[in-house]
């Protein structure tokens, strides 16, 4: 495979659906070539026809799907003409695909290495059990797999999300293919796994030679791993760039429009974020009055609260020494048992008209605490507190009435919307619950009311949550969460499963209802760059415990906790520098988040680290002696033995 070899040539591609509304002009003459030995992006939202475009790559277009003009040639011989049978063959063997959710592809019930050996035995028919067995050892350890030996007689929800990636990624490789096609695959995965996740494909490109096909939203993804970018919107191909130049110079205003709506380090605070509103049938093509230029920019923010001045506020929702453990005991298919410190001894505070973030990878503890600071879960020790007053034993009324002042907003509106119910009823039920609006005519004059406040029209009101996008069911949730009048909103990754515009006009709606109404967020993300533009203090953590706390600008621009700064070293970063340095780029942050079953003795990032053993006494002491979360500089704590050190140095 010679390097640059044209390996797969789309040409004016068109792909329908007949559906119940009429027929879905899914994908409208695209045009795209793959080359061995590269990797190229292929942009858009939802619906812009980017996973269509994949699955035609395999010939994997099914009912009520069809392909309804163009070709797809892999080295000049054209899939779509070829018998079902030798279309079959090629699929993993020359092309093959990595989805978005690998638990939904991996089977649940069989031991991770006996799903690799079937896929490797589908490929390579005749080979003995024991070539087989080395074979998928050898691809564990390609994609990462740490005591392969072992893991291999795992099942599939022992490993962590990003472990499973790998797993199929490493199913996807079995049959040495030459281009492998991944969609979406680093969505909702954390920043660290997600750098993780990229690296692996950047080692099969740079060592195997594999032509990668990435499809995606997320431009910083682009900006790591590929070399090429192919914009799609409204099942077009609307922009098409080397990656550096599509920073620099994108001249399509719906290209600069995506890269704009994404916030970045650099990102100004006191603008809001810019969106691109709701895609037409019929995208329009660049001309000469709209090439080139600036990205859009968003108007002015409203004052954020925490900077209007005045003395410090009491805390609206306090938890002090807060701790959640539970037991668990081993099963059929796993026998681990012991004690989870999901949550083991965390103090915060949400102070009036703020939005505190909280920041950490997956299984750090977010969540449980956000279940704790709503009472959902009952705390194993600590205290929790509303407007000074201690609510952790409420029961009964008094517990409904505090319930109204705070509500939650969760990742997956679709999952906490009853999918039977219109939405009128879903916004009236906190209503009866709460004794608020026992009149019908109140109750729907309020649905309305709320409707209108999240930016949706009152005639979506007998609409079922199915028929709507997923930004619609976010503003629908939210609209939901509003009802009672609550004082504080516990955001759970509120935006984490949308695309980019999205996700922009999600985070404009939250800080306009903000504003108005003058509520208070506790607002939970991976987004490392994301909370840097939107809330005002920031609390980290890792492994259930708080490890830095302070001013969002300070923490995230000048950390002083060395999981902090791998954090935002796994931020990829939408520019032509990034793009610049994507053949160097290396996961900043090494291993997996160790069990809350175990955690590690004194401090519990020590096995991670990568400054302790710059430090002469560091290995020894971070592997004894927990560290207290102390005040470094004033409104800064770290749990670091070596937090000055780290301020020293910069």
């Amino acid at each position: 495979m010679a390097e640059g070899e044209t390996l797969i040539e789309v040409r004016d591609l068109h792909v329908g659906f007949r559906t119940d509304a009429g027929h879905v002009r899914a994908v409208r003459g695209v045009d795209l070539d793959v080359r061995a030995g590269e990797t190229v992006g292929v942009v858009g939202e939802s619906g812009s026809g980017k996973t269509v475009t994949a699955l035609s790559l395999l010939g994997e277009v099914r009912p009520p799907g069809r392909v309804e003009a163009g070709t797809v040639q892999y080295r000049g011989r054209d899939l779509f003409a070829m018998p079902e049978a030798e279309r079959s063959a090629l699929r993993g063997s020359v092309i093959s695909m990595v989805f978005q959710d690998p638990m939904n592809s991996l089977d649940p019930v069989m031991k991770t290495g006996r799903q690799l050996e079937e896929a490797i035995r589908l490929h390579h028919r005749g080979w003995s059990r024991g070539k087989v067995r080395a074979r998928a050892l050898e691809l564990l350890r390609l994609v990462g797999i740490p005591d392969p030996e072992r893991r291999f007689h795992d099942y599939p929800f022992a490993f962590s999300g990003g472990m499973r990636q790998r797993i199929m990624i490493a199913l996807a490789m079995s049959g040495d293919p030459e281009v492998l096609v991944a969609d979406e695959p680093t969505t909702a995965l954390d920043v660290t796994v997600q750098a993780q996740v990229l690296d692996v494909f950047a080692r099969l490109n740079r060592e195997l030679g594999t032509a990668i096909v990435l499809v995606t939203h997320n431009f910083g993804v682009v900006a790591r791993l590929c070399d090429r970018v192919v914009v799609m919107y409204g099942g077009r191909v609307v922009e098409r760039a080397a990656v550096p130049a599509v920073f620099t110079s994108a001249r399509h205003p719906y290209t600069r429009g995506l890269i704009a709506c994404v916030p970045r380090m650099g990102t100004p605070r006191d603008r809001r974020l810019p969106v691109i509103g709701a895609a037409p049938g019929e995208p329009a093509e660049p001309d000469g009055a709209e090439a080139g230029g600036a990205p859009p920019v968003g108007p002015p923010r409203a004052p954020r609260p925490a900077a209007r001045g005045g003395p410090q506020r009491p805390a609206v929702l306090r938890g002090v020494g807060l701790r959640r453990h539970h037991r668990v005991r081993g099963g059929v298919l796993s026998r681990r048992s012991g004690l989870v410190r999901a949550v083991d001894g965390v103090d915060v505070e949400v102070r009036p008209g703020e939005t505190l973030g909280i920041v950490g990878e997956s299984g750090c503890g977010k969540s449980s605490l956000a279940r704790l600071l709503v009472r959902a879960d009952e705390p194993t020790a600590g205290r929790i507190e509303a407007d000074g007053t201690d609510v952790t034993g409420l029961r009964g009324r008094r517990l409904a009435a505090f319930r109204r002042r705070v509500q939650m907003i969760f990742q997956d509106p679709l999952a906490s919307l009853n999918p039977r119910l219109t939405v009128g009823a879903l916004l009236a039920e906190p209503l009866l619950v709460h004794g608020l609006a026992p009149d019908r005519a109140a109750r729907r004059a309020r649905c309305e009311e709320l409707l209108r406040a999240v930016g949706l029209p009152p005639e979506v009101l007998d609409r079922r949550p199915g028929q709507f996008s997923g930004g619609q069911l976010q503003r629908i949730a939210i609209a939901r969460a509003l009802a009672v009048g609550p004082q504080v909103l516990v955001c759970d990754e509120p935006v984490s499963s949308l695309d980019v515009s999205l996700q922009a006009q999600v985070i404009n709606l939250l800080d306009e209802l903000q504003a108005e109404r003058g509520l208070s967020y506790v607002f939970i993300s991976h987004d490392v760059s994301l909370v840097r533009y939107f809330t005002d203090r920031t609390g980290v953590m890792y492994l259930g415990t708080m490890v830095e706390t302070g001013p969002t600008l300070p923490v995230i621009d000048t950390p002083l906790h060395p999981y902090t700064r791998s954090l935002i070293a796994a931020v990829p970063e939408p520019s032509a520098a990034a793009a610049g340095r994507r053949a160097q780029a290396a996961p900043p942050l090494a291993g997996e988040l160790p069990s809350p079953l175990a955690p590690p003795p004194g401090c519990r990032f020590h096995p991670r680290c990568p400054i302790g053993p710059a430090y002469r006494d560091g290995r020894d002491r971070c592997a004894t002696e927990a560290p207290a979360l102390r005040e470094i500089r004033p409104g800064h704590r770290s749990a670091c033995h070596f937090a000055e050190e780290l301020l020293a140095d910069g």
